[in-house]
């Protein structure tokens, strides 16, 4: 399981609404003048909101600002991950060959690769948009609460 810690924004009475902080590893790394990653992360962290489903837990138990710690399965990051970064490619590929077997100009196979890796990425955002529904992928609540400083 994937951990992460989080901020508890919202309590319902079903479900959390965690605030999680994005990190990248950076800070940590030797080679951080030569990495992309590094780059990337000095636009900043992004903020993310997970509505954590309690499962027959109390809600009165938790208060907002309370610190709690979520996990996911590695199977569904590698899942999606592979969806993500998979099939956008996929779709790159598929046009440069149909413009490759078409004969087409360089200028037009090109058009057609950005053409297949947008239309991956719209298959990708449906594709994903379809496996958030089902419940397996949400993440889980563990039972590790830090009490706010009230």
């Amino acid at each position: 399981m994937l951990t992460e810690t989080g901020r508890v924004v919202a309590v319902e009475e079903t479900a959390l609404w965690v605030q999680t902080i994005r990190k990248s590893a950076c800070g940590q790394c030797s080679a951080q003048k030569g990495c992309g990653q590094a780059v990337l992360s000095k636009f900043g962290s992004e903020v993310g909101y997970l509505k954590v489903d309690l499962n027959g837990r109390d809600p009165s138990r938790y208060r907002l600002d309370d610190t709690v710690t979520i996990a996911i399965g590695e199977t569904v990051f590698l899942k999606s991950s592979l969806i993500i970064y998979l099939l956008p490619l996929l779709f790159l590929m598929a046009f440069i060959g149909l413009g490759e077997f078409f004969q087409l100009s360089e200028l037009l196979s090109v058009g057609l690769a950005v053409i297949g890796l947008l239309m991956g990425g719209v298959v990708t955002r449906w594709v994903l948009s379809r496996v958030n529904r089902r419940e397996s992928i949400e993440p889980i609540l563990l039972d590790t609460i830090t009490p706010s400083a009230c």
